[in-house]
């Protein structure tokens, strides 16, 4: 029962790390049209305990990296901006 348990949380924690990096694409996708000021290489921003890293953030064009975390998950999104 145990192991369920862990199971279904880690699941929780992999869908909250995956809306967090959904999240830094579209806050990296608003920066990259200049609706917003782009996020700076590096910087991370917290959001109801889910962080979101801007890993890689390329200047004219090239692949950004955007990291989730929720917990022990991690997951990661690489977006491509022309």
């Amino acid at each position: 029962m145990r192991d369920e348990s862990s199971l279904a949380a880690m699941r929780v924690e992999t869908v909250r790390a995956f809306y967090a990096a959904e999240s830094g694409t579209i806050i990296t996708i608003q920066g990259y049209l200049g609706e917003s000021d782009m996020p700076v290489e590096g910087s991370e921003l917290t959001i109801n305990n889910q962080v979101i890293q801007f890993t890689q953030m390329p200047e004219l064009g090239g692949t950004a990296i955007v990291h989730g975390l929720s917990g022990d998950a991690i997951r990661r999104i690489e977006l491509n901006l022309e």
